[in-house]
């Protein structure tokens, strides 16, 4: 009975974090810093980018269905902003951390923690 409740609680606590996830973006060549959160369950979802005071917006997916047997995946997000400005981003992640860099419209890069 009680191995059956704490897997529950398990399950239940993966579910709720799950769903949403912090990052931090930093500027290679700059130092510029933003801040995002992606949302979503199941290999797609939306993530929000604020960057030098530049909202991004866009979807993110893994590829393949799920993680993969070693407990990680690799996906994509591509990101617009209203004044046409784009971040295209590549991550690997392991529940419930990753990184990733992403490349703006004008071939910055930046680097991307998952946390």
């Amino acid at each position: 009975m009680y191995l059956r409740r704490s897997l529950l609680v398990t399950l239940i606590t993966i579910f709720l974090v799950g769903c949403s996830s912090n990052l931090t973006i930093t500027g290679r060549d700059n130092g510029v810093r933003g801040e995002g959160v992606s949302t979503g369950w199941n290999g797609s979802g939306t993530l929000t980018v604020n960057l030098n005071n530049k909202i991004y917006v866009g979807d993110w997916v893994m590829a393949g269905s799920s993680l993969s047997a070693a407990g990680s995946a690799t996906g994509t997000a591509l990101l617009n902003s209203q004044d046409g400005g784009r971040l295209r981003c590549e991550f690997t992640f392991s529940y419930p951390v990753g990184y990733g860099t992403c490349e703006d419209e004008k071939k910055k890069i930046y680097d991307v923690q998952i946390h």
